[in-house]
């Protein structure tokens, strides 16, 4: 036992030990790996049983423990463009592979991967002998995979029938090769998935006992998926690499006509004569169009070495197995910059992996046959997304060689509006008609659509409305998108009137939501409330308290069932238009028009606040700094530790108690949930953890206290195992919770 320990963790940690000039206090220590921890007190409880003194072992251990842990943390910090939980199987794993060609899969151990034949050499867990060469995409680690690996078409294994092997050895169950031809909610929001096998008795399969053409509801962890190869070079040979700024992700076969009186073109020669080999992007490097015999190793180190991806979305390119590795290595494994260029006008994408992987974001649209000025206006925003990209990985400078300062070209101007509409798009037909969303639960109807009733009152009144399809011409693709926000907040500035098609999709949309506290909080803008889609949740929302102020009386398109009902919703509509809103002219208003009340809950430099640190936990810190280009903070913490200082505006949250009207059922708040030491040697707790949680019930008491319960903004196995930490939380009152700014608040507070 002490030769294994010895050898397993004590070396090592000696190793580690030796270079620590002094102990480093941190929260790492508190965070230390369950398994190493008991192994550290088995080996002390061996010692004790020996008669040997703890002495010297106590002297280094706490200095062991916070240094590793601190070594592993900074290790994962320095490697975040590296793989993360990557599933390409290693030697000793656990997987499934295919058998000699029968489009049958069985258990197996991983022996070794040959990258130049890009093969897997592995021993069948039943004891076979025969086909143990197995090719790469014929594998697949034995793990369930994540939520966001399988979308419909996507390649799957599933089990089906069981087998018995000779005599002398095991049998087990049938693995096949299927796609995923539909996915729908379970029973508590479990999602299930179904299809179809891929391959046929035509195709050489052997068809045994217990098969069927299909299968129906399968969770996530009955199925697996095989390896992206990319993850198998990722690192190998990157140093020699040819180190570029630009990806250009495609699918050799798409072709598309950006302009009306052009011929057809592929996305890379679009890209690259027209984008990237003019000012002000001329001295970035791209990688050359990929030919059919570039190596894998060469793909995975390009894209490695690269500041962002572009990917020329199509359905050619969602079904395209090479382009889907190269959009979830760089999306995924990654987690680098994509800039998502839609090519065409097939939206049938959004269904598949690629369109998971950037469910809710921004994309550049270049459609078929566009007309030129509409072109140009979607080469300059691919101009500035690809400029801000570069900045941002010279750390906020200008990327070398490249002008930082690309915008819209102002001679594309955009027509004031006097109405600005707020809504899901899952509220909206012609969104899921257009394939802009992968499903449309909330309304189907064609009667209450945001989007139609905006084409109403502009074709059939004349009124100019904001619609975000329309008038955002983004630059940063990013979940947090300064440049969206900087959009939106400057189209409800200029804008008299809000219509807010509220439902229960609208107040779970965390954008949503922002945009319409934003409105009423903030600017106090005339809102009229505009409920769509089915259901009532949104009522018991923030959304639906700030509603039940207003003065305004709800329109309701629930319900509308014909023409004349919708004409008569349209006619009140305008009644409410027509008592808010002045028409004016396209010209530029003066400054002052409209007054912001800046958010009190937005922090400013020295605020005390309550802010992100790693993992899932948040402690006390005080604000030193704010960058506006990223809307991060940099913050000092009150405990003395000097990691994880850099946090984004969302994961901040002031120091002061909460408006109630704030906070309402989906509300995501902080909350306090059990204690740690910095010192486990100390008896002293250092402080409290707040998690990130969801408001999920308010219960009001006899003497009209509020109190509010919920759970975890994480899923049950992923909450972490502290003392005192449990999934849920209950009968908080206000005062124990905090709220993070809004993003609009933010950028008007410390812009």
């Amino acid at each position: 036992f002490l030769c294994m320990f010895a050898v397993d963790t004590v070396c090592p940690l000696v190793t580690i030990v030796s270079s620590v000039p002094g102990r480093i206090p941190s929260r790492a220590q508190s965070m230390m790996d369950p398994d190493l921890r008991q192994k550290v007190a088995d080996f002390e409880a061996w010692l004790r049983d020996k008669g040997v003194g703890l002495t010297e072992w106590d002297g280094v251990k706490t200095a062991v423990l916070d240094r590793l842990a601190a070594l592993s943390m900074s290790a994962a910090a320095a490697t975040a463009r590296t793989p993360k939980s990557s599933r390409f199987p290693k030697p000793g794993d656990k997987v499934m592979a295919e058998y000699v060609r029968t489009w049958q899969y069985f258990d197996a151990t991983v022996d070794s991967f040959d990258p130049e034949k890009q093969v897997f050499h592995i021993t069948w867990d039943d004891g076979d002998s025969a086909g143990r060469s197995v090719g790469y995409a014929d594998v697949a680690l034995n793990q369930p995979p994540e939520e966001d690996d399988i979308g419909e078409g996507s390649s799957v294994l599933f089990a089906q029938g069981r087998y018995k092997a000779e005599v002398d050895r095991l049998g087990g169950w049938r693995w096949h090769l299927g796609v995923i031809t539909s996915i729908k909610q379970g029973p508590n929001s479990t999602k299930l998935y179904s299809g179809r096998h891929a391959k046929g008795e035509a195709d050489g399969k052997f068809i045994a006992s217990g098969y069927k053409q299909t299968f129906e509801d399968y969770t996530l962890d009955q199925l697996r998926i095989s390896p992206n190869i990319l993850e198998a070079y990722s690192e190998r040979d990157a140093a020699a690499a040819e180190h570029i700024d630009v990806y250009i992700s495609y699918c050799a076969t798409d072709t598309f006509i950006p302009a009306k009186g052009r011929g057809a073109e592929d996305p890379y020669s679009l890209i690259k004569q027209e984008v990237l080999n003019g000012p002000p992007l001329g001295q970035l490097k791209y990688n050359k169009k990929c030919s059919s015999n570039m190596s894998m190793a060469e793909r995975a180190s390009m894209i490695q070495s690269a500041k962002v991806l572009i990917a020329c979305i199509s359905a050619n390119y969602a079904k395209d197995p090479l382009c889907q590795q190269e959009f979830q290595f760089a999306k995924k494994s990654l987690a680098m910059p994509v800039i998502p260029m839609v090519v065409g006008n097939d939206f049938s994408w959004v269904r598949t992996i690629v369109g998971l992987l950037i469910a809710g974001e921004l994309y550049i649209h270049f459609e078929d046959e566009a007309p030129p000025d509409k072109l140009h206006a979607k080469k300059a925003e691919l101009i500035a997304a690809i400029n801000n990209s570069q900045r941002a990985a010279a750390g906020g400078g200008a990327a070398q060689g490249a002008s930082i300062g690309a915008t819209m070209p102002k001679d594309i101007k955009k027509q004031k509006c006097d109405v600005f509409v707020s809504y899901c798009w899952m509220d909206s037909r012609k969104s899921f008609l257009a394939n802009q969303v992968p499903e449309a639960e909330a309304n189907r109807s064609e009667w209450s659509d945001p989007r139609r009733v905006k084409e109403v009152l502009a074709g059939k009144y004349g009124i100019k409305v904001w619609l975000d399809i329309e008038q955002l011409a983004t630059s940063d693709q990013s979940g947090d998108n300064v440049s969206m926000f900087e959009q939106i907040a400057n189209g409800l500035l200029e804008t008299q009137l809000v219509l807010a098609f509220v439902s229960d999709k609208y107040s779970a949309s965390k954008n949503c939501q922002m945009e319409f506290q934003y409105a009423v909080k903030s600017m106090h803008k005339q809102i009229v409330p505009i409920p769509v889609g089915h259901g009532d949740n949104w009522k018991r929302s923030v959304v639906g308290m700030l509603v039940s102020g207003q003065e305004n009386e709800p329109i309701p398109l629930l319900g509308v069932v014909d023409e004349d009902d919708f004409n008569d919703r349209i006619s009140q509509i305008k009644r409410q238009i027509d008592k808010f809103v002045t028409p004016t002219d396209d010209v530029d208003k003066e400054e002052g028009d409209t007054q912001i009340n800046v958010d009190p809950r937005v922090p400013q430099v020295g605020d005390h606040v309550i802010s992100h640190w790693k993992g899932a936990q948040f402690f006390f810190s005080t604000i030193a700094s704010f960058d506006r280009d990223t809307l991060t903070y940099t913050v000092d913490w009150d405990d003395g530790d000097t990691s994880g200082r850099e946090c984004k505006y969302s994961k901040v949250a002031k120091d002061i108690i909460p408006d109630v009207m704030d906070l309402g059922v989906g509300t995501e708040v902080l909350f306090p949930q059990g204690r740690y030491k910095l010192d486990t040697s100390s008896d002293q707790y250092s402080g409290f953890r707040y998690f990130e949680g969801v408001i999920t019930d308010i219960q009001t008491q006899p003497d009209g206290t509020l109190l509010y319960s919920g759970h975890h903004n994480l899923d049950p196995d992923q909450v972490p195992r502290f003392q005192g930490v449990k999934y849920t939380f209950e009968n908080l009152t206000y005062d124990q919770l905090r709220l993070a700014p809004n993003a609009f608040d933010t950028m008007t507070a410390l812009g």
